[in-house]
């Protein structure tokens, strides 16, 4: 947890006796250090392929390893 990075904001008021101002803009500054990923889960047993009995095979994750690889999908390990 932590405070917002950047300026401060600042809002001048003249004669601001007795009044309530709220300044929310909607954003607020916060470090973008966070992991972002996406994934796939899939059962296996929905895994269908031209070639297959259409029943889910585990030759048909090759099918889905390729496919993978092409949109940009990759395997890493995080520790934790």
């Amino acid at each position: 947890m932590g405070f917002e990075n950047g300026d401060n904001r600042i809002l001048t008021i003249d004669n601001a006796t007795q009044s309530l101002t709220i300044l929310h803009d909607g954003f607020i500054n916060l470090p973008n250090d966070t992991w972002k990923g996406s994934g796939v889960a899939i059962p296996v047993f929905s895994l269908r392929s031209r070639k297959s009995f259409g029943v889910g095979e585990f030759t048909d994750i090759k099918l889905l390893v390729d496919w993978a690889k092409q949109t940009g999908l990759k395997l890493t390990t995080a520790s934790c």
